[in-house]
């Protein structure tokens, strides 16, 4: 069972300077919560590890895009309780950079845009 700490931002019309500062307090906030998982999935490299951690997030969590025009942000507790409803990229995201941190790699978080569009639009975690 994840740390109980669980929060979920929801925001509509934001920019994406709110969005990233919601993404940082949700990460920092999972790193706690995912210490127990990330001893269970570290693997004998980082290949391994980042394999297992894909492997787990892809099989425990339905994928949902967010409402459109809302970003809901979510601690790796919340997208545990939310993973058959769904979550999306910033939550695969957090959870991902979190048990890496955990494993004892480096992670950060890359935001980008896609098909040309002047907006951002997708995160995940390196």
């Amino acid at each position: 069972m994840l740390h109980s700490q669980k929060i979920i931002q929801r925001i509509r019309q934001g920019s994406l300077k709110d969005t990233l500062r919601f993404i940082q307090k949700a990460f920092l906030l999972s790193i706690p919560q995912t210490r127990r998982k990330a001893s269970s999935l570290k693997g004998a490299s980082l290949a391994d590890s980042g394999r297992n951690i894909y492997e787990y997030l892809v099989r425990e969590l339905a994928y949902k895009l967010d409402t459109y025009g809302t970003e809901e942000i979510r601690t790796a507790a919340q997208s545990e309780l939310d993973k058959d409803a769904g979550v999306d990229c910033e939550d695969y995201t957090i959870y991902a950079a979190a048990l890496a941190i955990n494993m004892g790699y480096k992670a950060h978080m890359e935001v980008v845009a896609l098909d040309g569009n002047a907006s951002y639009q997708h995160v995940y975690a390196v």
